[in-house]
């Protein structure tokens, strides 16, 4: 399902973790956090990880080692 980028939704997900936090005696390190939204403007997204205090992470990146990147070839992933 796909879902608008809003400052709502941005908040929403902030709370989201805060609770598992508190559920879970987990600490989430949202300055080691990195995300990736597509179709948003730069703008937009650098103001939604202020909020959330997190960094924005570019294709291609590294996963446990792997490198994780954007093949146009084979767009079914």
């Amino acid at each position: 399902m796909l879902h608008e980028a809003n400052l709502q939704n941005i908040l929403t997900i902030k709370s989201i973790l805060r609770c598992f936090e508190m559920g879970s005696g987990f600490k989430v390190n949202f300055h080691k956090s990195k995300i990736r939204v597509l179709g948003v403007d730069r703008n937009v997204i650098q103001r939604y990880f202020k909020v959330l205090n997190c960094n924005i992470i570019e294709v291609p990146f590294k996963y446990l080692g792997l490198p994780v990147e954007v093949n146009p070839i084979n767009q079914s992933f």
